[in-house]
């Protein structure tokens, strides 16, 4: 354990060596207020979900209390998908991709600055009118849409706006699990390619 005064920030916080390893590190901290883990994972190792199940097994385990095995692991997941990469569906869906995005090219970054300033970060609101929580709920239910593919694609169509095209491209990013492997841990995340003609 360490003391608060006696903490070494920059052995705490520092790159990882990636063929060298480990991938994470772990520290307790103990302080005036109460002793505190301190955790680094590289993203490789762990994704979002991945931190959210281990810091709630830590919790359990701290209880004293039984941890379920994964049913999946990470490389079992790794194995089923490489194999996947054999079968008529895989290409059938890649065929899909590439007639979908083969001739696409779009630029849907914020253009230069006018002025030459340096690029940093911005909010942009922008209201919608007469439309409410309800409005947005009645629109999603009539057309058998999820909220979140609602506000992507109003989202797309205010970066064609942004852009100055009534084009957008833009990648969107999925947890990519399934039934078994919603309790492994591992890099999950996939990111999906869209392209949007306003």
């Amino acid at each position: 354990s360490l003391q608060l005064d006696s903490i070494d920030k920059q052995a705490l916080i520092k790159p990882f060596e990636i063929l060298g390893g480990p991938l994470y590190r772990f520290a307790f901290i103990k302080t005036p207020k109460g002793n505190y883990l301190f955790s680094d994972f590289h993203h490789m190792l762990m994704d979002g979900f991945s931190l959210t199940l281990f810091y709630q097994e830590f919790a359990l385990a701290l209880e004293g209390k039984p941890l379920a095995k994964e049913s999946h692991s990470s490389f079992d997941v790794a194995s089923i998908q490489l194999d996947a990469r054999q079968s008529e569906l895989y290409q059938e869906e890649k065929k899909y991709y590439e007639d979908a995005f083969g001739g696409v090219d779009v630029e849907s970054l914020p253009t230069q600055d006018k002025d030459d300033g340096a690029v940093g970060y911005a909010r942009f609101d922008m209201p919608l009118g007469k439309w409410n929580d309800e409005d947005v709920s009645k629109f999603i239910k009539k057309h058998a849409i999820r909220r979140g593919s609602f506000f992507m694609a109003a989202s797309s169509l205010a970066l064609g706006v942004y852009s100055f095209s009534e084009e957008a491209s833009f990648a969107f990013v999925d947890n990519g699990r399934d039934e078994q492997s919603k309790k492994s841990y591992g890099m999950f995340v996939r990111t999906l390619p869209f392209y949007i003609n306003g």
